[in-house]
């Protein structure tokens, strides 16, 4: 066999992995997406108290 058909064989073979494991990355990247909003909130929060105590 040639390499590109080797290449495109590897191909299919990821393009049929299970929904499983499909469900456990889109699972990881909500998870990911909430833990980044989180952190933006926590950094607005410290910058309100940041601009508060520099009132002070």
């Amino acid at each position: 066999m040639s390499k590109d058909m080797d290449l495109k064989s590897v191909k299919n073979v990821e393009e049929l992995k299970p929904e499983k494991e499909v469900q456990l990355r889109v699972s990881k990247s909500i998870e990911e997406l909430k833990f980044m909003k989180a952190i933006e909130e926590i950094k607005s929060k410290l910058d309100g108290v940041e601009s508060k105590l520099n009132e002070v």
